[in-house]
């Protein structure tokens, strides 16, 4: 239960937790990704540096909620995003995370999964921009138009990444 979890972060009784995968849950939706950022922006204490929110009910909403946690430098520390195969995630929703992502640096991120969103161009800016600890981007081939990895990868300069198409 979301309530359960949001609450435990909350009141820091989970402050040795690095990793949160709730993948392929469909009953997570915007509602529930707000309440774990609103928790995350309350807790004290907080270990989490990968955070996975791939294939479940978030959309626009979820993702602006976890953007504002960018704004307000609550996720310095994450090392990991996943938010792939979200189909409620529209192109606006990607481009205020990566402005978010762009604006408010994510030093140790080493690893963002996009596949199946739409945006990947301004979310590979951003990251590129933001992220300078970045090692991976992982896209879906099916999902990506070459131009749009072309131009990632142009705007990687020197930058250390590798961009990874998986099926």
């Amino acid at each position: 239960d979301m309530r359960a979890l949001a609450d435990f972060l909350c009141r820091n009784a989970l402050p040795a937790l690095e990793e949160l995968s709730l993948h392929g849950n469909p009953n997570i939706t915007d509602v529930e990704v707000v309440s774990l950022a609103e928790a995350l922006l309350k807790a004290t204490q907080t270990s989490l540096r990968v955070l996975t929110l791939s294939d479940v009910g978030m959309g626009d909403e979820g993702i602006a909620a976890l953007s504002s946690l960018i704004y307000r430098g609550r996720m310095e520390q994450m090392r990991e995003l996943r938010f792939s195969e979200n189909v409620g995630i529209t192109k606006e929703g990607i481009k205020a995370l990566a402005q978010a992502i762009e604006a408010h640096m994510l030093p140790v991120l080493k690893d963002i999964y996009v596949m199946e969103l739409k945006g990947i161009r301004a979310i590979g800016r951003a990251v590129i921009k933001g992220c300078p600890q970045l090692e991976r981007i992982v896209l879906n081939p099916n999902e990506v138009d070459k131009k749009d990895v072309l131009e990632i990868l142009l705007k990687a300069g020197g930058h250390k990444a590798s961009i990874h198409l998986r099926d």
